[in-house]
């Protein structure tokens, strides 16, 4: 369904000097991600990088027509994007 449209990012800034992005298929905003996707609360990542790494994972997942493309505790840490210390 999306294999083929134009898939781009956005990392926008959230609470307390975090980040978080939003996803845009052919210039329209599919996905509004201001926190860390599956933690509780309002904070976003760290770091822009961070954001970056787990929006370019979920523009691979929707390719991939993984619909709704969820994000698990497990992807997180396997992205490395919880980790103090890095990127």
């Amino acid at each position: 369904m999306y294999a083929n449209e134009e898939m781009t990012t956005r990392i926008i800034p959230s609470v307390d000097g975090t980040f978080g992005y939003d996803i845009f298929v052919s210039g329209r905003r599919l996905i509004h991600q201001p926190n860390i996707p599956g933690l509780a609360g309002n904070r976003g990542f760290t770091t822009k990088s961070r954001a970056q790494i787990t929006a370019d994972f979920v523009v691979k997942k929707i390719r991939n027509n993984e619909m709704p493309p969820t994000v698990t505790m497990e992807d997180l840490q396997s992205l490395g994007v919880l980790k103090e210390g890095t990127q």
